[in-house]
């Protein structure tokens, strides 16, 4: 297991998430990557879109450097980032590309409303990916 990659969200389940990911990389000296989605499906007037949208990835930044807080004293490489778009087909699309060996993630995010609407962003990540994936509870 030499890459995991870590989509956080900044709820209590993908901090749950976090942690098991960064016991498992200080366990098998494994890369960590962390990553946050800021959903791009923000159905409100297309003059306000942008502006939460950033709103939104200053907020990713901020949950994201708290992240690197946490690793500062761990011996695991850590990587983070940020995206825009679909979460889970970026989540999909990141591990592909990084041909990370596991995907490690909250069982329950933020996005109450958008998975009723949408489904869990966990079962789309999980049916779309040929990764392994560890969903945290």
């Amino acid at each position: 297991m030499k890459k995991i990659l870590v989509p956080i969200d900044g709820s209590k389940h993908s901090f749950k998430a976090l942690d098991k990911a960064k016991v498992l990389a200080e366990a098998f000296n494994s890369e960590v990557i962390v990553m946050n989605v800021v959903s791009d499906l923000i159905a409100v007037n297309v003059d306000y879109k942008i502006d939460i949208i950033s709103q939104n990835i200053a907020m990713g930044e901020q949950l994201l450097d708290s992240v690197k807080e946490a690793f500062k004293d761990s011996p695991v490489k850590l990587t983070t980032l940020y995206k825009v778009g679909d979460v889970a087909k970026e989540i999909v699309e990141k591990a592909e590309k990084e041909d990370v060996d596991l995907i490690v993630m909250g069982s329950r995010g933020l996005g109450v409303i958008s998975r009723t609407f949408l489904g869990s962003i966990s079962h789309k990540v999980i049916n779309n990916t040929d990764k392994s994936v560890l969903v945290v509870k």
